[in-house]
């Protein structure tokens, strides 16, 4: 940034809480999500899916289904070209080919004129199957005599982080304490389910509309897959609906492109609910054993994890989550011996991918209840317990990375502030009060791998600003903080800037799209470098005009000035029609970020890039019936690292929906499976956090600018959900005594719970 700009005391937009700039349109139903989209002669597709968890596909019969009135085409895997695809390994078809692995798996689609046509089709469609065994659970299928997925062994992708020798740290510690804990399938559940509506030209090129978070990483295998040149193929995300990691995949983009390229027509796919849990990805079910060593005074010696997840049928992102959950295991802490250790496993359960706090949510549920566990054990404080082992400057983290100035303590002060203002007694209607704290080290600008992000700025004739960028808008209000960020830079009010997203023909290139709490960290900087190109061409302008340097002017509520003659300006308005109308010379500004390689990383064959380190806090307060066993959350205080807040108000917004989540996966949340098929796979059945389980959020913004970061920002969408888990659960330790290990925390699992603590009483036990 130029230095003649305003400094952080003066920004003019960064900083404020302005409504998002699409909030008109959400609100009053203008907003087109793909099943909103609809072409001339638009057929429907629709999918069969396996009924069984694992099987050879003997052989398909379609004859009988083609012949119903209103199908215009039928593809199985034969149909297509042989093209596996995934995120990290390649291990999968869109429509499977001799071997199904999961129930929901596809085996078959078609395109009608209508649903009613599609769906008699697909009850025609004769599948014979060759049953398989299969296995359902990860330690049976670790088992040497498990059947196998995918080669000779299920065991996906495993990790390894040692730093120090840990039979050293349990050897100095006064005290070792193991247990294991578990997390369940959980579905991300967004608002709007999968769908895409695809459009073959007779130029040969497809156009597809989709909900999605990845158009450009995306567009490559999709051009593979129908066996076409990457310029043949363009993929739009109009509005989305809710992703939360779910829509990271190809899942509904490539049956419908095929589906239209065989009818030249434009075919519409839209998972119903019982889709979106069966076909889409999931949270990776987990198992963690944890191993802490501790000195009476409360000081860690060791810390030990082996941790498993659940990736389901086909690997997807399952690579990237075990890296991240076992990075983040050790959380915020000074540790001087580590040993984590991680596998994902396949089994024939519904495929496991991204979900909001990517692997995180697991490890620190397990962590951080054992916590608690061990201050217990040494009679000390859970918040005097973390600040005694908390991160300093300087410190390296349990992976053995050096931290600079983390503010874990001002967080951890901050929630404990908060915890101690909650009630832990028994209240007057005889439900139990408890109270209980977490927190969690993270990334808040991408998970450390190289990324890529480029962004163009155009100054208009009028002198407003359309900022171009290819990262999807999923409902995060991250276009907003964009175009924030851009009127600061080129000193122009917020209602000046418009922003168009996530066109691969029509906006720059993206890599990763939106996930990894990356837009306003990545997209941020590359639309401020972009928005500072431009700017700089008005400053030249401007000079000219002005008679001073360029260094020497300012921008700011629409007019450039000089800095020591403010009473000097020229509208930004006057500068744009001069470019355009007498020089003929459109102001564009462009801008590149990408995170940087870090070279201590490349020896070790890890391609690392920076990261940067943000720090949450979480407490409740809860409420337990002990006669019926169910947890009423009261209040949360979530304590966030921010780096700088953009839109205060869109920050908050997204700790409430992230809370929500955490309250919901730590409460409720829950897919049943029998033998690989999903039971509950329906809103009425899978039960969500509705509006009778309202509870007050106490959102605090820390602010640590990040120098990396545009004016100072951290990503921070995932952090919400991160800790409410191990909050909650030792809150209920705190109210009634008794640890729960497995999620989510039902009334079953409490009064289970309840009877083996008093049997325990009973026989004399502790």
């Amino acid at each position: 940034m130029n230095s003649s700009q305003p400094d952080a005391t003066h920004y003019a937009v960064i900083g404020r809480s302005l409504p998002r700039v699409d909030g008109v349109e959400k609100a009053t139903g203008r907003a087109r999500f793909a099943g909103d989209i609809h072409l001339p002669r638009m057929l429907r597709g629709a999918q069969l899916l396996s009924p069984v968890p694992h099987a050879r596909v003997v052989a398909i019969d379609v004859r009988r289904a083609s012949r119903v009135p209103g199908v215009r085409a039928i593809l199985t895997g034969q149909d297509i070209p042989d093209v596996r695809i995934g995120p990290v390994k390649k291990d999968r078809y869109v429509i499977a080919r001799d071997r199904v692995r999961f129930v929901g798996e596809p085996v078959a689609v078609v395109a009608a004129e209508d649903e009613d046509a599609a769906d008699e089709a697909l009850e025609l469609v004769r599948v014979e199957y060759e049953p398989l065994p299969a296995v359902f659970d990860v330690h049976e299928a670790l088992a040497p005599a498990a059947p196998t997925l995918h080669g000779e062994s299920n065991v996906c992708r495993s990790e390894r982080y040692i730093k120090g020798d840990v039979a050293e740290g349990f050897a100095a510690a006064d005290l070792v304490i193991e247990d294991t804990f578990q997390t369940p399938m959980v579905e991300q559940c967004p608002l709007e389910t999968q769908g895409a509506v695809a459009c073959a030209s007779p130029d040969g090129k497809v156009s597809v509309w989709a909900s999605t978070q990845h158009p450009f990483f995306n567009r490559p295998t999709l051009a593979a897959v129908l066996g076409l040149p990457v310029n043949k193929v363009r993929i739009i995300a109009p509005h989305v609906g809710g992703a939360f990691g779910g829509k990271r995949e190809l899942l509904c983009e490539p049956a419908a492109a095929l589906l239209s390229m065989r009818t030249g027509r434009p075919v519409q796919l839209v998972f119903d609910r019982s889709e979106e849990f069966t076909c889409s990805t999931v949270r990776h079910p987990s198992s963690v054993r944890c191993k802490i060593g501790v000195t009476r005074d409360g000081r860690l010696t060791a810390f030990q994890a082996t941790i498993l997840l659940d990736t389901g049928a086909y690997s997807e992102i399952g690579g990237l989550v075990l890296i991240i959950a076992t990075e983040t295991a050790g959380g915020p802490y000074r540790i001087p011996h580590v040993l984590i250790e991680g596998s994902i496993v396949y089994t024939n359960n519904v495929v496991a991918g991204a979900f909001r706090g990517f692997g995180a949510v697991q490890s620190s549920f397990a962590r951080e209840s054992m916590l608690d566990i061990v201050a217990a054990e040494i009679g000390l404080d859970p918040l005097e317990f973390r600040l005694r082992n908390s991160l300093q400057d300087g410190d390296t983290n349990p992976t053995g990375e050096r931290v600079s100035a983390p503010i874990i303590g001002e967080v951890l002060k901050a929630v404990g502030e908060r915890n101690q203002r909650y009630e832990s007694t028994l209240a007057s209607n005889g439900r139990a009060r408890g109270r209980g704290l977490a927190c969690v080290a993270y990334t808040g600008g991408g998970y450390g791998y190289p990324d890529y992000c480029n962004a163009v700025v155009n100054v208009n004739e009028d002198g407003s600003a359309t900022l171009l960028i290819g990262t999807p808008e999923v409902g995060t209000g991250s276009m907003s903080a964009l175009c924030q960020i851009v009127a600061e830079e080129l000193g122009l009010f917020y209602e000046g800037v418009s922003v168009e997203a996530a066109d691969t023909e029509v906006t720059p290139f993206d890599y990763c799209g939106a996930n990894a709490s990356r837009i306003t960290h990545l997209a941020g900087n590359a639309a401020k470098l972009a928005a500072a190109e431009a700017r700089e061409q008005l400053f030249q302008l401007a000079a000219e005009r002005l008679e001073v340097s360029p260094a020497d002017l300012v921008a700011r509520d629409g007019v450039v000035f000089a800095r020591a003659f403010p009473a000097k300006t020229i509208s930004i308005p006057a500068l744009a029609r001069e470019s355009y109308y007498i020089h003929g010379a459109p102001i564009t500004g462009r801008g590149l970020f990408s995170t940087v390689l870090d070279p201590k990383y490349r020896s070790s064959g890890r391609p690392r890039a920076y990261k940067t380190p943000v720090y949450l806090g979480q407490a409740v307060e809860i409420e337990i019936d002990p006669e019926s066993g169910l947890i009423h959350v009261l209040k949360v205080c979530s304590v966030h690292d921010v780096g700088r807040a953009i839109n205060p108000r869109n920050i908050v917004a997204q700790v409430e929906g992230g809370v929500a989540q955490g309250v919901g996966f730590a409460l409720y949340e829950e897919m049943i499976t029998r033998q690989g098929a999903v039971l509950n796979s329906n809103l009425l059945d899978y039960k969500l956090p509705g509006a009778t389980e309202a509870f007050d959020i106490e959102a605090v913004i820390i602010e640590s600018p990040d120098p990396n970061g545009p004016f100072g920002a951290k990503g921070m969408g995932e952090l919400g959900i991160l800790a409410i888990a191990p909050a909650i659960a030792n809150a209920v330790y705190d109210a009634l005594g008794v640890r729960l290990k497995t999620l989510p925390l039902t009334p079953e699992r409490v009064l289970r719970a309840l009877a083996q603590k008093r049997a325990a009483t009973f026989r004399g036990e502790r």
